[in-house]
């Protein structure tokens, strides 16, 4: 009888210890159970709220300063494209948003001695920036853009057989863009995108003296491919 009671007893105390052994998490496991948790709480189909960016880019651009000399014609540029941007993206329908937000950069141009201008640098100042935005999922996400805003060149040398000045300019610019986010992480993305923007400087209406290169209108046209990465504060 004593026996019997004896085999009951380590039977169970067989059972606690194996139930113990099994109930005791694995740490892998636990760790992504709180990761996949994580981007299901913060992220719920559409990322909304504040991102913070830096792109940095290569475009290939037009400048038309026809208005100085009939035979300037178009002049081709290279440009190095640094931006900084904010934005607070809105849920609409389902994964398909909005977002608004401003951004400020600037511009460094290649040089030709061949050519009717120089412009060393040019300065984005802080517009308007608005667009549409779908996310494919809790990591990728399609996004088009439009841009309004004033860039100031300063100075603009000019160069034509009747005219050899540098000028300081604002000039009004537009830009489209398509971007491709890819989250690596559950705040952090890196961003491709695709760009292109026009830039005119406008005849003031009340000017008369067509000598003076400030009153006479030009523009700039390009396109740009970027790279950036993205901060989602959550």
């Amino acid at each position: 009888m004593l026996s019997h009671y004896r085999s009951l007893i380590f039977a169970f105390l067989l059972l606690g210890l194996s139930s113990l052994s099994t109930a005791q998490p694995n740490p892998a496991e636990e760790d992504n159970k709180i990761v996949a948790d994580s981007w299901t709480r913060y992220v719920r189909g559409f990322r909304k709220s504040h991102h913070f960016s830096m792109t940095g880019g290569i475009a290939q651009n037009k400048w038309d300063f026809s208005g100085f000399d009939s035979g300037a014609g178009a002049e081709e540029t290279n440009s190095l494209i640094l931006k900084l941007r904010y934005s607070f993206h809105i849920p609409w329908r389902g994964r398909l948003g909005f977002f608004l937000g401003t951004s400020m950069g600037a511009r460094v141009e290649s040089k030709d001695d061949k050519h009717v201008h120089k412009s060393n640098a040019g300065y984005q100042y802080p517009g308007l920036w608005a667009g549409m935005i779908f996310n494919i999922d809790s990591k990728k996400r399609l996004w088009l853009s439009y841009e309004r805003f004033l860039e100031r060149n300063d100075p603009i040398e000019i160069r034509t057989p009747t005219l050899d000045t540098k000028i300081g300019t604002t000039m009004t610019g537009q830009d489209v863009s398509l971007g491709f986010d890819y989250f690596f992480d559950l705040r952090w993305a890196i961003s491709f995108e695709f760009h292109y923007d026009y830039f005119k400087h406008y005849e003031p209406k009340s000017s008369e003296s067509k000598t003076n290169p400030l009153n006479i209108e030009f523009s700039r046209q390009g396109y740009w491919a970027g790279v950036g990465v993205i901060f989602h504060h959550l």
